[in-house]
């Protein structure tokens, strides 16, 4: 026993990321969690010469858990204890540096510092285990579970606080905000501590809006950007109205910081800007405006979030798909190097007019899509996950089974509720991860669901594995794309209504025959006229792919019967219909469109 094995997660993964207000709060929470799990990482090799088995360490969005192997010429508790420290010390460091009077212009109080550092340490959780091994497979098996028991353990700091709570994690007081405050009578208002300090001045509009509290955790999210460890790392992340306006940006646009494009949507609709904003945002903003007037461009104002995760990722990563298990050390390395390619691809393919990522880790994505090219992003991010990793984990081991990835897609407005869009998202893929297989040659999970949060309420859901058959190229998102494509150009939502409900009385899903007869009909009716366009064939087009949509819509799990575009107790009828339901919402709502406001 001349080795040892350390595992090292840090969380709470859910609040330190998706406590969230804007887009730059996912983005920052994220680089803080990567740049913990960094530092870690690098304290493990450089000071005790360790080897990161997973994550691969040279990719720059490390996830909240990494596992290293020691030389046995060290405590494993030493080590452990050391790394913990070493994080945490890094962590607090941070927060130290950013109320510093080098960084920002207020004065401090003793009764804020302790607040502000208390509410730090209430936050941080730290848990790592560590054994001796020879066998490595079964001593890797025994790590994971003793992590699983050490989590099932977890202890909570207890802080007395009364008073008015931040608005992005709820849970602690208001350190800093951005308001008022005192009544006309000078009285304080909202139960804002005492030791609060107010950031009212012009330099803060950026970062903090109008009527905003932030505690210590909001605070750092907000001001990370000023430490020297994030002083080569561009922080600037696009908010949700500009990923909803993409597709009709230059590149130039892109690239220009100072555009406000919730301003630009409030101008274009003739509604009164909702937030302050600086002099020269208001000067780029209103070139963009004049530009979108002149070429008579209508921003769509919803965009998509997507999370997506591997299925069944600890059996894989633990070797239980691993024929030889002999292997599993090499296996692991290979894998790891894997995960981090692909990574690396993902970020370059969606970052710049696609959308924009908030994390890649390789086996996990969290990140923002333009609606205009929705389906090609996904289909892509599926066809290349499976080139990258799973064909080449193929081509060196003998595995029993396909390694895949379930995908959750929440369609929201700009002006939705961020944290309202990330938990349609999170729900979106807890559904996609209850797909049952249908055929033999399907496995469980690996499928995607979309979710579509409409600005009157109303909710769609509805999941679809990846492939249409077992044939080559039979890809679901791209046979999504020739619906939308077909239904926007030729024909109007009418059968979909009718459809709807005819649909409302059945309990089991008609045969396949009168399903055909009569989409037929109804597509007949639906078709709008163009010269040179032949009615015949193009009805036989969609109703040649709406049948294969018809095929593969027995997926849908049982959901929240809130959401629902038909009233039915099928599954099969109601996946149908939302699905056509979600493309006749995208078809409305794509650039230039002339969306509902919906």
């Amino acid at each position: 026993m001349n080795r040892s094995l350390l595992y090292v997660t840090i969380g709470p993964v859910q609040s330190f990321i998706e406590q969230a207000r804007k887009t730059q709060d996912l983005y920052i929470g994220s680089l803080l969690l990567s740049h913990l799990s960094q530092t870690g990482m690098n304290l493990i090799r450089s000071q005790y010469g360790g080897t990161i088995i997973f994550p691969n360490p040279e990719n720059d969005s490390a996830p909240n858990r990494f596992v290293a192997s020691l030389s046995g010429h060290y405590s494993i508790d030493e080590v452990g204890g050391q790394v913990e420290r070493h994080i945490h010390e890094e962590f607090m460091r941070i927060g130290k540096s950013l109320i510093g009077p080098d960084k920002l212009s207020f004065f401090v109080s003793d009764s804020f510092r302790q607040s502000y550092f208390e509410q730090l340490e209430a936050h941080l959780q730290i848990f790592w285990v560590g054994i001796p091994y020879d066998d490595y497979h079964r001593s890797y098996a025994k790590l994971e579970t003793l992590m699983g028991q050490v989590k099932n353990i977890r202890p909570f700091r207890q802080i007395e606080e009364q008073g008015r709570k931040c608005n992005l994690t709820g849970e602690h007081n208001v350190l800093f905000y951005r308001n008022p405050r005192v009544d006309k009578e000078g009285k304080r208002k909202f139960f804002i501590p005492e030791e609060a300090i107010p950031l009212n001045g012009e330099r803060y509009v950026s970062y903090i809006r109008e009527g905003e509290y932030l505690g210590a955790l909001g605070f750092i999210k907000r001001f990370a950007f000023m430490d020297e460890a994030f002083k080569n790392k561009k922080i600037q992340f696009p908010s949700t109205a500009k990923v909803a306006m993409l597709d009709i940006l230059t590149d130039e646009e892109i690239e220009n910081d100072h555009i406000d494009y919730a301003y630009v949507f409030d101008i274009l609709n003739e509604n009164p800007p909702a937030n302050d904003i600086t002099e020269q945002q208001r000067r780029e903003s209103d070139k963009l405006i004049q530009r979108l007037k002149a070429e008579k461009k209508r921003p769509n104002p919803y965009y998509a979030m997507i999370v997506f995760d591997g299925d069944s990722m600890g059996e894989w990563f633990g070797g239980g798909k691993l024929v030889h298990k002999e292997q599993l050390e090499a296996f692991q390395e290979k894998f790891t190097f894997c995960l981090g390619e692909y990574a690396k691809w993902a970020k370059r393919y969606l970052n710049g007019s696609r959308g924009k990522t908030v994390y890649a880790g390789g086996d996990d994505l969290f990140g923002f899509i333009n609606l205009g090219c929705l389906f090609e992003v996904i289909d892509q991010l599926r066809q290349e996950f499976d080139r990258q990793v799973n064909q080449k984990l193929q081509g060196e081991f003998e595995l029993s089974g396909q390694l895949t990835f379930t995908a959750g897609i929440c369609i929201g407005h700009y002006k939705e509720p961020l944290a309202d869009v990330v938990r349609g998202a999170r729900y979106a893929e807890k559904i996609g991860k209850k797909v049952e297989p249908k055929r033999p040659d399907e496995q469980e999970k690996d499928a995607f669901c979309i979710s579509v949060l409409k600005r009157n309420g109303e909710h769609l859901i509805s999941a679809l594995k990846w492939g249409v058959s077992s044939q080559e190229n039979e890809s679901t998102p791209r046979l999504l794309q020739q619906i939308l494509a077909l239904m926007t150009k030729h024909f109007s939502d009418t059968y979909l209504q009718v459809l709807s409900r005819e649909l409302f009385a059945f309990t089991r899903k008609p045969f396949r025959e009168m399903m055909e007869a009569e989409l037929r009909r109804l597509l007949n009716r639906s078709f709008k006229k163009v010269d040179g366009v032949s009615r015949e064939e193009t009805v036989e087009e969609l109703l040649s792919l709406l049948m294969k949509l018809w095929k593969i819509s027995d997926y849908l799990p049982t959901i929240n019967q809130k959401a629902v575009g038909v009233q039915t107790e099928n599954h099969s009828i109601l996946n149908f219909i939302n699905t056509l339901y979600i493309l006749s919402f995208l078809k409305r709502h794509q650039a230039d469109g002339k969306g509902d406001g919906q």
